[in-house]
């Protein structure tokens, strides 16, 4: 088993050890919005129950089943490495489709959060807050890293031309 432990360590030191990390952080995280989507359900309020929060809840349980069977892989699977399981085409495509259909949902909801924050007192509670400045932040820092990659590429380009 040691023997195991040090080649596993030698491969792959930190790549599993941060993917549980961040993995768990994303649960988290969906859980928090599946948490906030079944009150606004829960609670009698008019103003919540508005067309732009259409498929919301029914997306974040299957994000939820998806990285539950995610993580629960590598905890029971033989791969000895996340990047080697990474690197498989099929997956890479499917991480892809899926990270892209995961951002277009989180901006919706927060298109959504955003309506609820203007017009609607009853839907609007810290949880829901919370969430909001969350999404605000973590799309700027998208947003920001998006910026800086175009400048960065016009420079280049520029640059050797």
């Amino acid at each position: 088993m040691d023997i195991y432990k040090k080649e596993f360590d030698k491969l792959c030191p930190q790549y599993n050890k941060n993917f549980y990390l961040s993995s768990t952080l994303v649960i988290i995280f969906i859980i928090l919005i599946l948490v906030s989507l079944t009150n606004l359900e829960k609670s009698k309020c008019e103003c919540a129950n508005i067309p732009e929060k259409r498929f919301l809840k029914e997306w974040f349980i299957i994000a939820l089943i998806i990285w539950v069977l995610l993580i629960l892989f590598f905890m029971i699977g033989s791969e000895p490495c996340y990047m080697r399981f990474i690197s498989s085409n099929g997956l890479y495509i499917f991480v892809i489709i899926f990270s892209l259909l995961n951002y277009i949902m989180l901006f919706r909801l927060l298109l959504y959060l955003r309506i609820l924050r203007r017009g609607c007192e009853c839907g609007y509670g810290n949880m829901e807050k919370f969430l909001f400045w969350y999404l605000v932040i973590v799309f700027s820092f998208i947003a920001l890293m998006i910026l800086l990659g175009l400048i960065m590429l016009l420079v280049t380009i520029f640059k050797f031309k």
